[in-house]
């Protein structure tokens, strides 16, 4: 959602002088406005005021051309609004489904009207909010329904709470609302966008992407969106920087933040900023970015708030989407949105069709004045109030600011009708106020209705009831032959298990054309060749370490096995012999002092050697063999002669001396 947010620091200091003076003005209030009088109309209906405060118009275009953009975003929060309120006191049942809003409305047999107080939105910056709540406070409203940003809303939603009163808001995204010891009395129509970011962190997972940075406003919303995203990854190791786009997003701003994304050249970019500031956000981004030579179509951006579609809604003016140029910019770009009930949207979509901008400006004018806030025919411009009608009507589908808007007044409605009920307060005077509404919603007791955002219930910190939801993924890209690119979900994230569906029928299309299956990189390659290197080093000295270990090993187990060869030889070893003592000798030489020989012990063994010393001369090998061959010969002429003299058959003889021979030699064998 977008704003005109410059100037807000200065705006903020207002907006706090504004509070400590509706603080003194108000203390006079506090017992009394705390509660709502329920008046009896003639026609038996309970009349209760409710404070509404949205952005009906602005100041006139001094060229008297368009309005601009950021305005008609403003703007067109107001028509549905003003068309709950029609339906709520005509009890038209026609966008709320099967609910029977006469038995929702009910309090204690009396139909619930509302008596709206309209004030006008300036802007959507934080000091915009505290002189609003200043004059509401001098009414008997005990609800405000309000078009407040989370910025504005945590600026006052603790002084409402304070005068007894609640605050409903239907744009106000921030976690930090949860917190109830903060805002005791503060509930809204539209879903706590930490779920959103939760389910960014998760898609990033599935897509094996380990590296993002998140873009972000410098306010309330931008930094809780980018707390929440951070807790999340880092719970599953997937790394975050995180860049300001400054606090009122001027181009100067938005420049230094381009170039501090492509510094850190990683390609996945959580843009958690506002819609309508996203198109000229992009733009500079690629001026940078081709600039240093980057190729743009190698990111993906993703908006975590809305879908691609209502982004690029949101962002381009009427008549800009034949601009091929700009939509350029959101090729490739993926959108986190909630999925809502078509046929919800639909309802309220055909309602809206059947109005003019007429009726809802005479229904305008007609409360304001009423109300005594309607500030005359020449500072109101119908003409912007009539552009975004026009560009309501003109779109085929609703975005989520729309549909809360209805529901908030429909929220208020309900909850004061079942608060009343709940107590008996049904007759003339008697008090309701807007802490009994919100511990309806505290004790789960608020009633369950089906609105234009779907089945509408809170939870007891007064945000949106998700369960009934599922978070979509949408895609904006062009397929592979299409002349354009188109919109479509491609995957769908369950809020309770947070696992990721990828659709069959639908594929993402990326910046530079290729579809799903392929994914792209991160980035975090092209930052880590230092990293690389050093990891390189460390695996290869671990793999020397590992080797050297492995030597170590090998060389002592070669020494165990030699030492048992060793001591193996040394225990089959006859300890008198003269090799065994001259080893004793040598190893009580290398041992202790105290035990090393002396000269008695070297001179027993040399006595020793020398009486040994014809054992251990080098044996004749010469003679040896010698005598071995003559050996062999006898053995063979032995054998032979006993053969001839058993079978005389041989016909050989031998003399004695040959006889003899054998007989000796053959024993030497």
């Amino acid at each position: 959602m977008a704003g005109v947010v410059a100037q807000v620091s200065l705006r903020r200091l207002r907006g706090f002088w504004f509070l400590v003076a509706a603080a003194l003005q108000l203390f006079h209030y506090r017992t009394a406005v705390g509660q709502t009088l329920l008046e009896v109309a003639s026609d038996g209906d309970l009349v209760v005021p409710v404070c509404f405060m949205l952005p009906m118009f602005g100041a006139q275009p001094e060229d008297g051309g368009l309005a601009p953009l950021a305005q008609l975003g403003l703007l067109i929060l107001t028509p549905p609004t003003l068309l709950a309120l029609q339906h709520v006191n005509s009890a038209n049942c026609s966008v709320l489904g099967d609910d029977s809003c006469e038995a929702l409305l009910n309090a204690g047999g009396r139909r619930v009207r509302l008596k709206p107080y309209l004030y006008n939105m300036e802007s959507l910056a934080p000091g915009a909010a505290p002189p609003l709540v200043q004059m509401c406070a001098s009414t008997d409203a005990s609800v405000v329904t309000a078009a407040f940003t989370s910025a504005q809303s945590s600026l006052v939603a603790s002084f409402i709470g304070g005068l007894g009163r609640l605050l409903i808001s239907s744009i106000a995204a921030s976690p930090a609302l949860a917190e109830k010891a903060l805002y005791p009395n503060f509930a809204r129509t539209i879903p706590n966008q930490a779920a959103n970011m939760v389910a960014t962190v998760h898609l990033s997972r599935h897509f094996g992407w380990r590296n993002a940075v998140v873009m972000h406003n410098q306010d309330v919303l931008g930094s809780q969106l980018t707390e929440v995203f951070t807790d999340e990854a880092r719970r599953f190791d997937v790394s975050v920087s995180s860049i300001s786009l400054g606090v009122s997003l001027s181009d100067t701003e938005v420049e230094r933040a381009a170039r501090q994304l492509v510094s850190f050249r990683w390609k996945i970019v959580v843009l958690a900023t506002f819609e309508t500031e996203t198109l000229r956000i992009l733009r500079i981004i690629r001026r940078v970015m081709e600039e240093v030579g980057l190729d743009y179509s190698s990111y993906v951006f993703i908006c975590p708030t809305i879908s691609t579609e209502g982004l690029v809604a949101n962002s381009l003016q009427d008549g800009m989407e034949e601009d091929s140029t700009q939509l350029q910019l959101f090729e490739g770009m993926l959108g986190v949105g909630t999925q809502v009930p078509v046929d919800d949207a639909v309802r309220l979509q055909s309602a809206l069709r059947d109005q003019t901008a007429e009726e809802l400006l005479e229904a305008m004018e007609t409360h304001m004045s009423t109300s005594g806030t309607w500030p005359g025919g020449d500072v109101v411009d119908k003409m912007a109030f009539r552009e975004a009608f026009k560009l309501i009507q003109s779109r085929d589908e609703l975005n989520d600011y729309v549909m809360a808007c209805y529901d908030a007044v429909w929220s208020a409605a309900i909850g004061i009708a079942a608060a009343a009920a709940a107590k008996g307060n049904s007759s003339d005077g008697q008090p309701v106020s807007g802490g009994a509404v919100m511990d309806l919603m505290r004790t789960g007791k608020f009633p369950e209705f089906q609105g234009a955002w779907g089945r509408r219930n809170f939870l007891s910190n007064g945000d949106t009831d998700l369960n009934h939801t599922r978070i979509e993924i949408s895609n904006y890209g062009r397929p592979p032959g299409a002349e354009r690119a188109r919109h479509a979900v491609i995957a769908r994230i369950d809020l309770q298990t947070n696992a990721v569906t990828m659709l069959s029928d639908e594929k993402a299309v990326w910046g530079n054309g290729r579809q799903y299956p392929y994914v792209p990189p991160d980035g975090s390659s092209n930052r880590s060749i230092i990293m690389t290197v050093l990891i390189a080093c460390a695996v290869g000295t671990g793999m020397l370490a590992g080797l050297s270990s492995f030597l170590v090993w090998r060389n002592t187990r070669l020494k165990k096995r030699v030492t048992t060869l060793v001591n193996r030889a040394r225990n089959e070893m006859d300890l008198e012999s003269p090799m065994a003592k001259m080893l004793e000798f040598l190893r009580r030489y290398r041992g202790p002092r105290r035990s090393r020989p002396t000269g008695a012990d070297a001179r027993m063994l040399e006595d020793l050697i020398v009486s040994h010393s014809g054992a251990l001369t080098v044996p004749d090998l010469e003679t040896e063999l010698s005598n071995f061959e003559a050996g062999i010969k006898g053995f063979l002429l032995g054998n032979m002669q006993r053969g001839f003299r058993g079978g005389q058959s041989s016909g050989v003889s031998l003399s004695p001396s040959e006889s003899n021979g054998s007989i000796v030699n053959a024993r030497s064998i």
